[in-house]
């Protein structure tokens, strides 16, 4: 982390909502017209489908949850990929 950094955000409830490259809230909206959500809680909500693409952030615990949730979404027709973290803090695509 660089001292003094800093990324533009606000919540959706906000005035200018509309204009943050990046909007923090419960709910998958985008009142910036945003095309990507990330879902930090681990939990799936069948609203991010609404974006062109989904981040979904999860930890050990909700691996099997994840796993069933991959299978479930690729039968149908969205293109999913995987990365995991590695023990240096890097990520790697695939299984």
């Amino acid at each position: 982390s660089r001292e003094g950094a800093f990324l533009a955000h606000g919540g959706p409830e906000t005035r200018e909502a509309s204009r943050q490259p990046i909007v923090l809230g419960g709910e998958c909206v985008a009142p910036n017209g945003a095309g990507m959500v990330i879902l930090a809680d681990g939990l799936w909500h069948e609203d991010a489908r609404r974006f062109d693409r989904a981040f979904l952030l999860f930890d050990e615990e909700r691996t099997q949850e994840a796993r069933t949730l991959w299978s479930e979404l690729s039968t149908g027709e969205d293109s999913l990929r995987i990365f995991k973290q590695r023990s240096d803090g890097g990520w790697r695509e695939g299984r």
